[in-house]
């Protein structure tokens, strides 16, 4: 069953499970936390193009000589794969497109080095230095300076705060939420000057600001109705 599919998954954690019946499905994308087993795999007997994406770091795929067994894997994305270990990636017989978006340089260049003069064509997007991981790896903006170095180090400076400020309100402090309402709408009001300078916040950058802010919130328990109106309050994007 599932041979037509085109599954999708977006548990956004480590705790994936592929359904049962669904075992010849051979387009596959999961979008997973920070963390996965291709061991999850095993049962895709079929499997012919996947794609992960992680949505949280570190993005390591465990358990990685276990891709060997889809043979018939033609086509592989990782998204934010910044823990993959290029030494450890199996031999795929049918592989002929390997795509990594948001790696580390030194991944990029060894996988390249692996798979030069063969089958494979490598895509990369978004390759990042040790140390703007180092700098910027926790920090939800980080591949915002694809589009902009300029307009990314803004947003991820804009964070940087706000989680400093967050993080520095006492659960018990008696101007919690005033506190609360500050840096958050600090946020909003940074990413506003970001976006009139370069003009980059789409609908997909607002999405995920939007997210970002609720992350944020939930930190500080911030009644849900109140998220909505700081957000929105004062938005230019």
């Amino acid at each position: 069953m599932g041979h037509g599919l085109d599954l999708r998954l977006f548990p956004y954690t480590s705790d994936l499970v592929v359904p049962d019946g669904l075992h010849r499905t051979r387009k596959v994308w999961l979008w997973v936390g920070g963390e996965m087993s291709a061991a999850v795999l095993a049962g895709l007997t079929d499997l012919e193009d996947l794609r992960l994406t992680f949505g949280e770091p570190p993005g390591v795929l465990t358990d990685l000589p276990e891709l060997g067994r889809h043979q018939r894997l033609h086509s592989l994305q990782l998204d934010d794969a910044y823990g993959l270990d290029p030494e450890n990636l199996p031999e795929l017989p049918s592989l002929r497109h390997l795509t990594l978006n948001g790696t580390r340089r030194a991944t990029a260049t060894a996988v390249k080095a692996r798979l030069k003069g063969g089958a494979v064509t490598v895509s990369v997007n978004g390759a990042k230095s040790e140390a703007w991981l180092a700098a910027h790896m926790d920090n939800p903006f980080r591949d915002w300076v694809e589009d902009s170095e300029a307009f990314g180090q803004a947003a991820c400076a804009a964070y940087n705060r706000a989680r400093r400020a967050v993080d520095a309100i006492a659960p018990e402090a008696p101007d919690r939420l005033d506190a609360a309402e500050r840096a958050l709408r600090g946020l909003v009001a940074e990413l506003n000057v970001a976006d009139d300078e370069h003009g980059l916040i789409d609908t997909n950058y607002r999405e995920q600001a939007w997210a970002v802010f609720c992350d944020l919130a939930k930190r500080l328990c911030v009644p849900e109705t109140q998220v909505t109106s700081w957000f929105d309050e004062g938005r230019r994007f």
